[in-house]
């Protein structure tokens, strides 16, 4: 996940400024925007790491701090709060966009296949990521239009006949509690099936939704 480092304002945090030259403007003694930015991207290329491996709760603003070299004051200044850097460098993969393209009598099959394909990579760790930090208000709001952008809403417009909306629905709560078996669960079974027979025996029951 890259996160883009954008134009913040200078800090002087951390200078004591004794004496001033004549004609020398406080302007001129603080940081120049380029080093402003490389810090803002230092602290997010710090904390996407840190969350991917450690989760929301067990990362603090301060471990973020000392992996990125800067002040934690800092990493509240250029991002607000924990919880908006976190939602500014940890993304839900778009797995399934491929899948959805597919014609309807392949489409379960595909989605199950995205999601045995998951297993052991990191669109699947950080699934879990924000699975387990959807608790947080501002985190569980924005997985939730992420899901429903991502998933919901295309697969209601692909779907035929009655009760369309609803279908996609359920058709995602499949897709999400197999994703939550093998990300939250590990549940050890899953992860060592062979991912042939997980769609055999699991795209039948998303299929009954679809068609």
């Amino acid at each position: 996940h890259s996160v883009e480092a954008s134009t913040v304002l200078t800090s002087i945090h951390g200078r004591k400024h004794i004496m001033q030259p004549t004609g020398q403007s406080s302007a001129s003694l603080s940081p120049a925007p380029a080093s402003s930015a490389a810090t803002r991207k230092s602290i997010a290329e710090a904390a996407a790491r840190l969350f991917a491996e450690h989760g929301y709760d067990n990362t603090s603003v301060r471990a973020i701090a000392t992996a990125a070299g800067a002040d934690p004051a800092l990493v509240i200044r250029y991002f607000g709060s924990k919880e908006d850097l976190f939602l500014a460098t940890i993304h839900m993969h778009r797995a399934f966009d491929e899948a959805l393209q597919a014609p309807l009598p392949e489409l379960a099959a595909q989605m199950v296949t995205v999601a045995a394909d998951m297993r052991g990579t990191r669109a699947l760790r950080i699934y879990g990521v924000l699975m387990r930090a959807s608790g947080h208000p501002k985190v569980g709001l924005n997985l939730n239009a992420a899901i429903t952008a991502g998933l919901v809403e295309p697969l209601s417009a692909k779907l035929t006949g009655s009760h369309r909306r609803v279908r996609s629905h359920l058709i995602v709560a499949q897709m999400l509690g197999l994703l939550d078996a093998l990300a939250l669960r590990e549940d050890e079974a899953l992860l060592a099936a062979d991912a042939a027979l997980l769609v055999h025996l699991y795209a039948p029951a998303v299929n009954a939704l679809i068609s």
